[in-house]
């Protein structure tokens, strides 16, 4: 052991900042109260702020389970729930006051989300500007399809939706590529919902300009039909 007037050196790895109470793992420079380079390693709990803790438990089947949440809460309240035997299967768990909640949301391995409340979008007008209404609505919608298919992933399970590179040449808006090398591409479901809106209440305008120019015909052939009847004794129709 090696020390100076400002830190504690330990077989050339672990430095003590004595003037700043600093700890530096293969650092001689720790720039927080610990500072490790390399692979750290935990086997019983850690504690942040006497907030939160992590715990590997097994629950009444032997199975693995990696939990994050309040010390002492029995992980009931707002828990990072982690299932290691389905493999990257998470849950987040909650006490709303009423008792523990088994889970709030969930992610299986086929990346299929489950959530037991409302899931909501930042839609404030505060936060967009340049707002133009959708044009040519139903024209866009027809050039849309709609389609059943099956993933590689759950090759067994038929779903409904539609192909992201169709969706693009109609409304590129609510596509998305990734950055891998691929460029897979995704969907924006809810962000189709506005054009459907427009389609619906362009359609409406029709069908009730429609509804008036059918109720108008039908006035000048009841007027035309009282009109022969009037001046052609027994005509009938």
């Amino acid at each position: 052991m090696q020390q100076q007037s400002t830190k504690v050196v330990l077989n050339n790895t672990l430095y003590v900042n004595k003037p700043n109470n600093r700890v530096g793992i293969n650092t001689g420079l720790p720039s927080c109260e610990l500072d490790v380079v390399g692979t750290a390693k935990i086997s019983g709990n850690l504690i942040a702020s006497n907030r939160v803790t992590t715990d590997v438990v097994y629950d009444s089947q032997s199975r693995r389970r990696i939990l994050f949440g309040y010390p002492g809460s029995g992980y009931g309240d707002a828990a990072l729930y982690f299932d290691v035997p389905t493999s990257c299967y998470v849950v987040f768990q909650g006490d709303l006051g009423q008792g523990v909640v088994p889970w709030l949301f969930t992610i299986d391995p086929s990346g299929n989300c489950t959530t037991r409340g409302v899931l909501y979008q930042t839609s404030d007008i505060r936060f967009k500007e340049n707002i133009i209404a959708i044009d040519s609505p139903i024209e866009k919608i027809m050039q849309m399809r709609g389609v059943y298919f099956n993933t590689f992933i759950e090759k067994d399970r038929r779903r409904i939706g539609v192909i992201a590179q169709e969706i693009e040449q109609v409304l590129p808006e609510v596509v998305f590529t990734d950055r891998t090398e691929d460029k897979h591409k995704s969907v924006a479901y809810g962000d189709i919902i506005a054009i459907l809106i427009e389609g619906i209440k362009e359609q409406q305008s029709t069908i009730q300009s429609q509804a008036e120019e059918i109720a108008s015909l039908k006035t000048s052939y009841n007027t035309l039909i009282s009109t022969l009847t009037a001046f052609i004794p027994g005509f009938k129709i």
